[in-house]
């Protein structure tokens, strides 16, 4: 089963259309069968939306989000907590960890729009801007 894991990056610009990587997403996802979300990216996405969109828009998108068949929320766990502390280089990088520990700890590779994400922690996990 061909899996991966979403930065949130990658989940907004699948659900805005008028995001410049939305084509790219969207044709990442069709390559799935499974994609796997950390928890906090669905946090990070409510947090963005709600600047963005009405009430009730956020909540229609967050429960089509996980109600979908083909994902899989994963929580974060002390073991992605420590992960992240220890490793951060600053405090933007925390969430970004978060994920990416979770990416590992499922043994799926993560993929990510970030440019910065990619350089700075690429040798600790598979982190791709596509799945080629």
């Amino acid at each position: 089963m061909r899996t991966a894991a979403f930065d949130t990056c990658v989940l907004y610009a699948l659900i805005n259309k008028e995001d410049e990587h939305h084509k790219r997403a969207r044709t990442i996802t069709a390559q799935l069968e499974r994609i796997v979300l950390p928890g906090i990216v669905i946090h990070e996405i409510a947090w963005i939306l709600r600047r963005k969109t009405d009430t009730e828009t956020v909540r229609e998108i967050i429960l089509d989000i996980i109600s979908r068949s083909d994902v899989k929320v994963l929580p974060i766990t002390e073991e992605d907590i420590g992960f992240a502390a220890i490793t951060m280089q600053n405090n933007r990088d925390y969430n970004d960890l978060l994920i990416l520990s979770a990416a590992k700890r499922s043994s799926v590779p993560l993929i990510s729009f970030d440019d910065e994400l990619r350089k700075k922690y690429g040798k600790l996990w598979k982190i791709m801007a596509s799945l080629e």
